[in-house]
């Protein structure tokens, strides 16, 4: 087995990744049970759609959308790559990547409840492998992190500060 590998589950008809690492390396033993964690998949076209109405980040290897459905369920993944990014071949050699950068982060990373959407960009497919997996770590960390803006408080405090909103006379 290599790290890293990538297999889909296909007795199930809902098409599991799973994550296999060789035994005793120091990285399962740092992730604890979090690597058998189990990532299902995006099929339906109202998942994509809902998960680019949520959060977007853009890195250079790979933009991530995530969408949080307010239940307590797995999170799920999908991966798509445009015909902008180039034929055939290097759309599925660029999606075979993210499946495999997928498997790799987001066990460890991901969050119950949220739908998770990996879009291939034109550098997913070249870009060196640890640094791809930084664009996607990073995205991750942005797209929680962030609580999507000033709080009304701080933003009525700042308007009324500058003086613009100040009626005139």
């Amino acid at each position: 087995m290599t790290t890293g590998a990538v297999q889909t589950d296909t007795t199930s008809r809902s098409h599991v990744i799973e994550a296999h690492f060789p035994s005793g390396t120091s990285f399962r033993a740092l992730a604890g049970s979090q690597m058998d964690r189990k990532l299902e998949r995006l099929r339906k076209r109202s998942d994509f759609l809902a998960a680019a109405r949520g959060r977007k980040r853009v890195e250079r290897g790979v933009v991530l959308q995530a969408n949080f459905r307010n239940d307590e369920n797995p999170p799920r993944v999908g991966f798509t790559v445009t015909r902008k990014v180039g034929g055939a071949v290097l759309r599925n050699r660029t999606k075979r990547r993210l499946r495999a950068a997928a498997a790799e982060i987001l066990p460890l990373a991901a969050k119950d409840g949220y739908d998770y959407v990996l879009i291939g960009r034109q550098d997913t497919a070249t870009r060196r492998w640890p640094e791809l997996l930084s664009d996607l770590k990073i995205a991750l960390s942005k797209v929680h992190g962030r609580s999507g803006g000033p709080t009304p408080s701080a933003s009525a405090a700042s308007r009324s500060d500058s003086g613009k909103d100040a009626p005139h006379g």
